[in-house]
């Protein structure tokens, strides 16, 4: 017990340094829904893209607002700070990245007592599970994304983790809890993004096909676990419609975001391998996972159906976030979800093997030498004042040199400036457009907004 807390500690500590790192890119827009007063969504209009004239511009995000307004209605009193006038650029950002960190270590206590449990049915085990959530849960990847303020290394392993915990509960109850515990499940998820619930769903869906046809070529019938994803998909569905009937015109959008990015005119091959860097430990978890599951098979499928769910949820998750080549702001965060489930799978499933001694301690040495590659690469970055989320590896004193002179430029010309959305913080009264809505739609939104807008903004020459 006392040498997990420890871990966790470490997990936590790791994060620290960072939260002083001024905000880039998108981060401001969500940075508004966790610091300075609120409540800021104004019905499906939910990120500032735009101030002019001193008036906020806003738009609704191409996806469900949900988790959006659990930032602004939850984390923000809970978690976020109301009175944000006079902080400088380090003290609004420790103020809007503890917010969001909040989420994740949320997210951790819910993988604690999983841990706990497994260290206690598995002692033999203790050193590799302590080990995998260390190194984990230090990569960069990991660390970069509990401390940005997007949804996917926060809110997100939170919401699959509690998801995932539910189903594993939802296996020891009789009937009536396990549906209980299977619609929860599927709410909970469908709390957050669409692509989320999708994978999730299609992994009940495959999970239960092939324990079926497992089943029938061993004979052994094993649990019959049509009821808890049955159970699971209802809570899908039954939160789709609810979502659906609150914000009609955002939750449809999040599958329109989807095949946009699908059919983005991308290289998804040079894109997947300019973050591997930063992704390679979710494969390296998801093939540990595969082959531990290999060796459980078939009693993982016929007796452990949610924790088979857990792992074909992460690999879908993995695989779909591969295949787009979508990474914006250069940061893969969209694989944390997976990393954490696949996290959760793994922690689970080394209760059920014994490993012989010197597997055991292979394994704890590459999580050492894992967690020594981690600690040298953010500690780089931290040195060299380096981001470690948006815009991966950009300098900070070069980002607030250029945020000083957008903001000079206004005040000498008075026209908008084309920048990140933190601005918005970092200089409050400057007009702006930002900058992730590309030239041409900054563009557009001027002229619609001020019909007498006759020039051009854009990124300097």
């Amino acid at each position: 017990m006392i040498a997990l807390v420890a871990v966790f500690a470490i997990v936590i500590a790791a994060r620290l340094p960072f939260l002083s790192d001024p905000m880039l890119g998108e981060e401001g827009m969500l940075a508004r829904l966790v610091i300075g007063p609120g409540p800021f969504i104004r019905g499906d209009d939910v990120l500032i893209v735009a101030r002019l004239d001193g008036i906020p511009v806003m738009l609704h995000p191409g996806r469900t607002v949900v988790p959006y307004q659990i930032l602004d209605n939850i984390v923000r009193p809970a978690f976020g700070t109301a009175d944000i006038n006079g902080l400088s650029i380090a003290q609004l950002s420790r103020a809007g990245r503890t917010a969001f960190l909040a989420l994740f270590v949320l997210a951790c206590v819910v993988l604690l007592p999983l841990a706990l449990r497994t260290l206690r049915e598995a002692p033999e085990n203790r050193w590799v599970v302590l080990g995998l959530v260390a190194y984990a849960l230090t990569t960069p990847l990991a660390v970069g994304g509990s401390v940005q303020l997007m949804l996917d290394g926060t809110l997100a392993p939170l919401l699959a983790g509690s998801a995932a915990w539910l189903l594993l509960m939802a296996q020891r109850q009789a009937l009536a809890a396990r549906l209980a515990f299977g619609l929860a499940s599927g709410v909970v998820i469908s709390l957050g993004k669409n692509e989320w619930t999708l994978a999730f769903a299609a992994a009940l869906g495959v999970g239960y096909a092939v324990q079926r046809l497992a089943a029938r070529r061993s004979g052994d019938q094993g649990r019959q676990d049509g009821v808890l994803t049955a159970a699971a998909l209802a809570g899908t569905v039954v939160a789709a419609i609810a979502i659906q009937l609150w914000t009609p015109a955002t939750f449809l959008s999040g599958f329109d975001t989807m095949q946009r990015i699908a059919n983005a005119p991308v290289d998804r091959f040079s894109a997947f391998r300019e973050v591997l860097g930063l992704t390679y430990p979710v494969f390296a978890l998801g093939i540990a996972g595969g082959l531990l599951g290999w060796r459980l098979w078939p009693g993982i499928v016929l007796r452990q159906f949610p924790l088979f769910v857990i792992f074909l949820w992460a690999a879908a998750i993995t695989a779909g976030y591969s295949y787009s080549g979508w990474f914006p702001d250069g940061f893969p965060r969209y694989f944390i979800p997976a990393l954490f489930l696949f996290l959760m799978f793994l922690i689970m499933a080394l209760r059920r093997v014994e490993l012989r001694h010197g597997a055991t301690w292979f394994l704890v040495s590459l999580c050492i030498a894992g967690l020594v590659a981690n600690a040298a690469t953010l500690g780089r970055n931290y040195t060299h004042g380096r981001s470690i989320n948006s815009y991966y590896g950009v300098s900070f004193a070069e980002s607030k040199a250029r945020f000083a002179r957008e903001a000079a430029q206004f005040r000498i010309d008075g026209q908008p400036i084309f920048s990140d959305s933190v601005i918005d913080l970092y200089y409050p009264g400057v007009d702006w457009v930002s900058s992730s809505l590309g030239v041409e739609g900054a563009n557009d939104l001027l002229r619609r907004r001020r019909p007498a807008f006759t020039g051009h903004i854009g990124p300097p020459e």
